[in-house]
């Protein structure tokens, strides 16, 4: 292969990576999504066992990673979102009280990333974490 052939397809490889924001779906995949999660949730299923939707779903939701149940949900409407598909919800939680409005951050395509608000921000701002203390020495 010549060196410029060689140059033009690694550029065009790295026009993909990184750098710009991640691709949406519509709304109505990322309601999809959304609700195929939440009902996975319901059904008592692991988050993991969303890897074999078409597409697939990755979703990141800290109460139903430490084991609380959900009950109950219902779908609200989309919101203004920074650079993401925003859906709220209505999530009721066994031994919670009824009703927890809560905001879901919905990104990529395949797979679709599925991020609850609070789950997104942590990820957003790890640039911005706090580094390790050294350990005292002796």
């Amino acid at each position: 292969m010549r060196p410029t052939a060689v140059y033009l397809l690694t550029l065009s490889m790295l026009a993909g990576c990184g750098g710009g924001p991640a691709p949406l779906p519509s709304n109505d995949a990322a309601r999809q999504a959304l609700r195929t999660s939440l009902d996975a949730w319901k059904a008592g299923k692991p988050a993991s066992s969303l890897a074999g939707e078409k597409p697939s779903i990755e979703a990141v939701d800290f109460e139903w990673k430490a084991g609380k149940i959900l009950t109950d949900y219902t779908l609200g409407d989309e919101a203004p979102g920074q650079g993401t598909q925003t859906l709220s919800a209505t999530l009721t939680l066994k031994g919670q009280p009824p009703s927890k409005p809560v905001r879901y951050m919905v990104l990529g395509l395949d797979p679709i990333r599925v991020y609850r608000d609070e789950d997104f921000n942590r990820a957003m701002a790890m640039d911005n974490a706090p580094s390790a203390s050294p350990r005292p020495t002796r």
